[in-house]
């Protein structure tokens, strides 16, 4: 009777039909096409794209790769000096999680410089720069370099003629020379433009706004002599006089590495309103506040060489259900139409022992079609002073570059 229940129990376990048809199924789908299983993994979650990985050699190099293109839900990253969050408003409204990439760097400055094709490039403290993947969690270092001052502006953007990533830096705001660094050869390179150095400045340090294959910032030009500098007439508008001063917009080709700069919509030659720059699903928006009692937001279409080409796109008044204190200011653009907003605003704390200001955030999504607001409840932070718009891809940056 002992020696029969020992041989039964070295015999092998009958498979149930369930796990039979699971296994059936399984190895139906690693024998489909691979055009079939594509169009499958675009409709599937990231997570479960992660761990698919790892079923077989075929599946990782297909995920993996850069031509792989998925419909992702676009991410939004609110950044402060110590802290990035991730916030999936289409998605899981109000709802953020904390990046802990940067947690053995706490004590150092952490700016997002930019997004683009999947990567973000990421500043922590005055010399170190990194690629990252947040889908995929790879990093790269990228080539030391250092920052003298606080007054340096950057740029980064995807270059698909060759395959690589760059990155524009202007030191000090200066705009008579610039630099521009290659992720694939990991050198920096310089760029020279014919204007004096003290003719044309960056207007801050806000990183380049790209969109499609440029990069944009707001410059200021002080007009100096038009019979030298020839392109004096085409920037100031009605043959302005030497020294005054002009607004103008400085774009960066990432492809071939040409700049040009051109005028802004006709509203920004008011000194009483301050502009933004941003990414309209592919075309570039001006954004205009007029003494934060209402915002024009402008689209480009057509050659920039014109204003003719500026078109409204629409214009969001302030309510007096709104905050009234603080800075209104949109930050994304959300697929179904609708404009997060957040405003902006500074509380004073303490008053007996200082002025010191508490900034805070609030944000609101509204809707042009019905011109109403709504409040977004946010979990996490409450301040934050950069919004970047991310769109993941699920590559290695070690196989790419």
């Amino acid at each position: 009777m002992n020696e029969f229940m020992m041989v039964e129990n070295k015999m092998p376990r009958k498979k149930s039909r369930k796990e039979f048809h699971k296994k059936t199924v399984f190895k139906g789908i690693l024998w489909l096409p691979k055009e079939i299983i594509g169009q499958i993994f675009e409709k599937l979650p990231d997570k479960s794209l992660m761990r698919f990985r790892c079923v077989s050699k075929s599946w990782d190099s297909m995920i993996s790769d850069p031509n792989f293109t998925k419909n992702n839900q676009k991410l939004l990253l609110l950044s402060s000096r110590s802290a990035i969050q991730i916030m999936d408003y289409e998605g899981y409204e109000g709802k953020t999680g904390m990046i802990d990439f940067f947690d053995s760097e706490k004590r150092k400055s952490v700016k997002v410089l930019g997004s683009s094709n999947g990567l973000l490039c990421i500043s922590v403290g005055n010399s170190s720069l990194f690629l990252w993947n947040l889908l995929t969690g790879e990093k790269k270092t990228l080539r030391s370099y250092r920052i003298e001052t606080g007054h340096d502006s950057f740029g980064f953007g995807y270059d698909y003629s060759t395959d690589d990533y760059k990155l524009v830096r202007f030191a000090n705001l200066r705009m008579s020379s610039f630099l521009v660094y290659s992720m694939r050869n990991n050198f920096w390179k310089s760029s020279q433009i014919t204007i004096p150095d003290d003719a044309l400045q960056l207007s801050s340090c806000k990183a380049g706004v790209l969109v499609k294959n440029s990069l944009y910032w707001y410059a200021t030009y002080v007009a100096r002599d038009f019979q030298t500098y020839e392109d004096s007439c085409v920037i100031c508008p009605n043959n302005k006089l030497r020294g005054t001063q002009s607004i103008l917009i400085f774009s960066f080709d990432v492809v071939d590495e040409t700049h040009k700069m051109f005028l802004p919509p006709p509203c920004v030659d008011s000194t009483e309103s301050e502009g933004e720059l941003m990414d309209f699903k592919g075309y570039l928006c001006e954004v205009h506040n007029h003494k934060n009692n209402f915002i024009d937001l402008w689209i480009l279409k057509g050659d920039a060489d014109t204003k003719k080409n500026w078109m409204k796109l629409m214009r969001i008044t302030r309510y007096d259900t709104l905050p009234k204190i603080g800075v209104m200011e949109p930050i994304y653009f959300a697929r179904n139409g609708e404009v997060l907003i957040v405003f902006r605003q500074g509380k004073q704390k303490n008053k007996e022992h200082g002025s010191s200001i508490r900034m805070t955030n609030k944000l609101y999504s509204y809707n042009p079609t019905e011109m109403s607001f709504r409040r977004v409840k946010l979990q996490g932070k409450k301040f934050w002073s950069t919004e970047i718009a991310y769109s993941g891809r699920l590559f290695s940056i070690n196989r790419q570059l």
